[in-house]
């Protein structure tokens, strides 16, 4: 689990290959101008990445990470919480940070403060 700045993203690069296509794809703001849906990288068909736009809320929402696998949120607008479900762990998500996370099940779209429209990507591999 990694929770920073995406300005420091590189410097994960070494332990998570796979960052280097999330860098390629947020380099062409291609989350920014992509409407809601599901996406694949055209350079490693192993990610994808999903774009959302939700308002948050009390409970969120539930969403596991499989075995061997890892996820990687990065809220484009607004800000969110993303906690385990258990509550062991819990991020404040906000615009220039991102959350990568592994196995588990999670809880994410969850208000700070009062219920906000928010827009994130999630990068699956």
């Amino acid at each position: 689990m990694v929770f920073d700045i995406l300005s420091e993203l590189e410097s994960y690069e070494n332990s998570f290959p796979e960052i280097r296509n999330v860098i390629d794809i947020m380099d062409r703001s291609l989350p920014y101008e992509k409407g809601e849906g599901t996406y694949s990288c055209p350079e490693n068909d192993r990610v994808t990445y999903s774009v959302n736009e939700i308002l948050t809320s009390d409970k969120g929402i539930s969403f596991n990470v499989e075995a061997n696998h890892s996820a990687l949120i990065i809220t484009l607008e607004g800000e969110q919480v993303v906690s385990s479900n258990d509550v062991d762990k819990v991020f404040i998500l906000s615009e220039g940070r991102f959350l990568l996370l592994n196995e588990g099940v999670w809880r994410m779209a969850m208000t700070p403060n009062l219920p906000a429209q928010i827009k994130y990507c999630i990068f699956n591999w």
